[in-house]
């Protein structure tokens, strides 16, 4: 058997939807699997992609060469505004790429890659997140491929509303449980958000309950606020720090490498993710939770799936500055419920979110289900 796993901006691009199929890619090997993955070939390569190359180089890449446009392309996908065109530009040469390398199946990510993908090739799709609205070449997507898979159960939900699709099947992400790991360093960050700076991921709301915490005088000690990433939101972002004179409390990092990221978590007290839409199981609280971290995030979208409120995380309502600001307060002043939160997450990925579990289910899953389009062939 031979895989394909398209995802075109992996090689530029970081995110959930890049770590995760360059993460099933790795573990797809490890069970002794051919597997490839399809990529645009870029002057450039992100960081998490060059990680990726140094680390796993005995996993073939196939480059797709770049349409003339990529360039604008590439600068709007920060935001995955113009996601749908950089795929459909990608159509003619990945279809002719995918035959001469005869993959069995192909497991495409985002839902314009579908029609990439020969019709006499077992395909599935993953969705990582829900569309804000109905959209004509999403509906055609779910319409056009073998099997479809999602992330999380909110997701598969959403696309059932927006297009009908009712065949999807929940497979969660996982993470590496021993790279990402409980460590002893001094908890010298008090409140830790990595993620990309756009404004679905809420951190507008972070901010403004950093500012009550701060006015309130509740903690006893100032407060160290750590923001990582980039985006097209980050500009507003500082503009609302400043507005709040919370410079002295918040430190903007524009991206944190992956290999100092298990040192981050761990040397922070509590980490937020404010989400509020169109996301499936945030790869970032994942991390969080496999290295024994307290998290606070919202009751909405596929956050849900893993956190149980009080116990394994806080769950706090969507775009609810007090909300954050009450459930920041009551942790940086309990360090015992903190301790223990993050013990209860720890032994959550470990019980049943690891990579390798994750990859099985999906391997279980896509092999049972080729095996009945290969017999509708015959």
């Amino acid at each position: 058997m031979k895989i394909g796993v398209y995802i075109p901006t992996a090689s530029f691009f970081i995110g959930g939807g890049e770590i995760v199929p360059l993460m099933q890619a790795r573990y797809i090997k490890k069970m002794g699997i051919r597997v490839e993955i399809i990529t645009l070939k870029t002057k450039d390569v992100s960081p998490l992609f060059e990680s990726f190359l140094n680390n796993y180089g005995n996993i073939p890449i196939k480059y797709i060469d770049p349409p003339n446009h990529l360039e604008e392309i590439a600068d709007k996908v920060l935001d995955h505004t113009l996601t749908h065109m950089l795929y459909l530009s990608l159509t003619r040469g990945v279809s002719t790429l995918i035959m001469e390398q005869k993959y069995d199946i192909v497991i495409s990510h985002y839902a314009p890659a579908v029609f990439s993908v020969p019709k006499n090739v077992f395909q599935a799709l993953v969705l990582h997140g829900t569309p804000s609205e109905y959209n004509v070449t999403n509906d055609a997507a779910v319409k056009s491929t073998d099997k479809i898979i999602a992330v999380s159960k909110s997701v598969a939900l959403g696309w059932q509303r927006l297009t009908g699709a009712s065949d999807i099947e929940v497979i969660h992400n996982g993470i590496d449980e021993k790279h990402f790991e409980p460590k002893n360093e001094k908890e010298d960050i008090d409140i830790l958000y990595i993620g990309r700076l756009i404004e679905i991921k809420g951190v507008q709301y972070l901010i403004r309950a950093i500012k009550g915490v701060v006015e309130n005088k509740k903690v006893n000690s100032k407060l160290h606020v750590v923001i990582g990433g980039k985006g097209a939101y980050k500009c507003e972002l500082e503009k609302l720090t400043k507005e709040l004179n919370l410079g002295d409390y918040i430190q903007f990092i524009e991206y944190i490498p992956e290999e100092d990221k298990v040192s981050y978590y761990n040397r922070s007290k509590i980490c937020v993710f404010p989400s509020y839409a169109k996301e499936g199981v945030l790869t970032t609280l994942l991390e969080a939770f496999s290295c024994g971290r307290a998290v606070i995030t919202t009751d909405s979208c596929g956050m849900v799936d893993i956190v149980k409120s009080d116990n394994n995380g806080i769950l706090v309502k969507p775009q609810n500055s007090l909300a954050l600001e009450n459930k920041i307060e009551e942790l940086l002043n309990n360090p015992k419920k903190r301790a223990s939160i993050g013990r209860n997450a720890r032994n959550t990925v470990l019980s049943s979110w690891s990579w390798r579990e994750s990859t099985n289910k999906l391997m279980r899953f896509i092999t049972e289900s080729y095996e009945k389009f290969n017999n509708q062939i015959i």
